[in-house]
């Protein structure tokens, strides 16, 4: 997560303990709530896609299908599979009851009807484990619908239609990217000289360049409670409310921490 080193610089006015007010710059940046890459839990092509960059999403809402011609025929065979497993207990269970007649007529050996009996307690376990391979492939279908984790907004779409996507590739490039930015993180890394004076709860002033007339309002909710061995900072944590959505993610701002009284 990208804390500000980089980015252009914001002033910050702290209010320092004693009568003076000492200003500092301090680098940071504005992170969703909650961001989700998301990617593909099936292998197939990009049939649809029905949200792009900017729309507004609810939890569940489909961002786009995926056609699994590979899945459907392993679905298929599953079902054939089901079906003779079935047609196997069936003739196993006509075969057992005439056998436990015969032996009731002294016919047939203890030994040969407890056999049948046998075999058709395990077609009825093949049955069972036809039917479950069944039922794991066609939850694995339904990830054919891309869905949006939460309710947010879509910040990157990186498929069309006919894009070839694969199953699990976490290492690759997400499908889509959603931001549920109702309340923003706000990060800033804070001078050790300062560091003791940051404590949850206290009250700050965000600042950005592109609503130079307008301040947002945020809280310090933790901080990492580390000094950066590198930096000799702080990394402090504020959350803000975004009701008008008008705070971005990877916005860079300046904080005015106001110390309670």
């Amino acid at each position: 997560m990208d804390t500000g080193a980089g980015g252009p610089a914001g002033r910050c006015r702290h209010a320092a303990t004693g009568r003076k007010t000492r200003e500092l710059v301090l680098p940071g940046n504005v992170d969703a709530f909650y961001t989700a890459a998301i990617h593909s839990q099936v292998m197939g092509y990009v049939q649809e896609w029905r949200k792009d960059i900017g729309a507004e999403v609810h939890q569940g809402d489909v961002l786009a299908v995926i056609n699994t011609p590979e899945l459907d025929e392993r679905i298929a065979g599953a079902q054939s599979e089901l079906a003779k497993a079935k047609a196997n207990l069936s003739l196993a269970k006509v075969t057992a009851t005439r056998w436990d007649s015969l032996r009731a007529s002294a016919a047939v050996s203890q030994q040969a009807a407890d056999e049948k009996d046998s075999d058709q307690r395990a077609q009825a376990a093949q049955v069972d484990a036809a039917a479950s391979n069944v039922d794991r492939l066609k939850a694995l279908k339904g990830f054919a619908n891309i869905v949006a984790p939460f309710d947010g907004v879509v910040t990157a779409r990186n498929i069309d239609v006919g894009s070839l996507v694969k199953a699990g590739d976490n290492d690759g490039q997400p499908l889509f990217a959603v931001a549920d930015i109702h309340q923003m993180r706000v990060y800033v890394p804070v001078p050790e000289t300062y560091a003791a004076q940051m404590q949850d709860g206290m009250k700050a002033t965000l600042e950005l360049p592109e609503y130079p007339d307008r301040t947002f309002e945020a809280t310090i909710a933790t901080t990492s409670h580390a000094i950066d061995s590198k930096s000799r900072s702080l990394l402090v944590e504020l959350l803000a409310d975004n009701q008008d959505g008008l705070l971005a993610p990877g916005a860079f701002r300046a904080d005015t921490f106001r110390p309670p009284a």
